[in-house]
């Protein structure tokens, strides 16, 4: 009954604290381990896993209606921001949470299927990484098919990726919040400021939709979550990478379904970081880690208890996220939609200085000149990822000391 009472808990601060831009349970870590003086560990790890599974649910509401990302979800701000103003937000956010319910099913699936063959395929899977980031880079360009947009696009990514250089090695700024200021920057910052030139409406939303469980929404779910999983194998290739290369193989041309595709690998990809700890006995997240350090010999047992509260803590999650989009969607028709903008942006601004100082806000005015200009060029954002990928990709290149040398780092 207690560790019911827990999830219960840290299901409803989860969900509070992903409704705050640029929050992550990463920056409460610390104090979330504090609680080792009044929970036992199986009691502390339960309360992480639900904090950290159902905070993905409400993060979606910022994403959405308001523009703020974080790293896992920050390519939802382009389709979410264009359903907001077809009046179709509340489906964005049904369709994510939909989608998230699902992943969990398929991820626990495919996780049972392949239990015993993930520690071999993690061991094979280290030796190509590079290869596997390689081609993940190409088919993230090469999509454009005309030379020009081609060529653009490389720009995009190559500007993108050194700048990712320079900021992940930019010693005036605490590296825990990196990627604060240069994802805001990238994408929300950049969105705001192209929807302050273009002041647009937001139209009266549509509330009544309900959800059709066709083939598409389940294949989209599907094969994110397969994508979301192999995400856990890869520490270069991120949710975001593995959204766009979903869309080429699933052909995503709408939103709706490249939302359902990008919020499946999320979820997927944090059940399967803490299962990793067992696994592959390698955690893959922030929350994995601190779970490793309070609670020694994991087992079956353990995982069950983990599967119950992953499921607990985002259906409650689900639920109240919900409620919380179509009261905020009530609030946010009222509001000249070019003043809300304005108070979202000095928000984010205020709290990349608040977390990063003068120098974080520098770079956020970078990365958010970098996100224009991909918008001017008609280039797709996400080329932009190239901030993590190129750096990465350096990194099992093991290229990073002769870059260093040539930018002077």
């Amino acid at each position: 009954m207690i560790e019911f009472l827990i999830c219960l808990i840290g299901s409803i601060l989860g969900t509070l604290l992903g409704l705050i831009p640029g929050s992550h349970i990463n920056n409460i870590l610390p104090f979330l381990l504090s609680f080792s003086f009044f929970l036992n560990p199986l009691q502390l790890s339960l309360f992480i896993i639900s904090i950290s599974t159902s905070q993905i649910i409400s993060s979606y509401i910022p994403s959405i209606f308001l523009g703020a990302p974080n790293e896992e979800n920050a390519l939802s701000i382009l389709p979410g921001h264009k359903l907001l103003l077809k009046g179709n937000g509340i489906s964005a956010i049904k369709i994510m949470i939909t989608s998230s319910l699902l992943s969990t099913l398929f991820s626990f699936l495919l996780i049972a299927i392949f239990f015993n063959f993930f520690n071999f395929f993690y061991q094979i899977s280290r030796n190509f990484v590079s290869i596997l980031i390689l081609l993940t880079i190409l088919i993230m360009i090469l999509i454009e098919r005309k030379i020009k947009r081609i060529l653009l696009s490389s720009f995009i990514f190559l500007i993108s990726g050194i700048f990712g250089i320079l900021a992940l090695n930019f010693p005036l700024v605490n590296q825990n919040y990196i990627l604060f200021p240069v994802l805001s920057g990238l994408f929300g910052i950049s969105t705001l400021i192209n929807s302050l030139n273009e002041k647009p409406k937001i139209p009266k939303q549509n509330f009544n939709i309900k959800i059709d469980f066709n083939k598409k929404l389940i294949k989209s779910s599907f094969i994110g979550s397969i994508f979301g999983i192999l995400v856990g194998f890869l520490p270069a290739i991120g949710v975001s990478q593995a959204a766009i290369i979903s869309q080429q193989i699933l052909r995503i041309k709408d939103e709706l379904n490249f939302l359902a595709s990008l919020s499946s690998i999320n979820v997927a990809n944090e059940i399967f970081s803490l299962f990793a700890i067992y696994l592959i006995n390698n955690p893959r997240s922030g929350a994995s880690i601190a779970i490793q350090r309070i609670l020694t010999n994991i087992s079956l047992y353990h995982l069950f208890l983990f599967s119950s509260s992953i499921l607990i803590s985002l259906s409650i999650s689900s639920l109240l996220s919900i409620k919380i989009a179509k009261r905020f969607v009530r609030i946010i028709e009222k509001i000249d939609y070019f003043k809300l903008n304005l108070i979202v942006l000095s928000y984010l601004l205020t709290s990349i200085f608040i977390f990063t100082g003068i120098y974080g806000l520098f770079l956020a005015l970078i990365s958010s000149s970098i996100g224009i200009l991909a918008y001017k060029l008609g280039i797709k954002r996400s080329d932009c990822m190239g901030v993590l990928l190129i750096p990465s990709l350096l990194f099992f290149l093991k290229l990073n000391p002769i870059v260093y040398q040539i930018l002077g780092i």
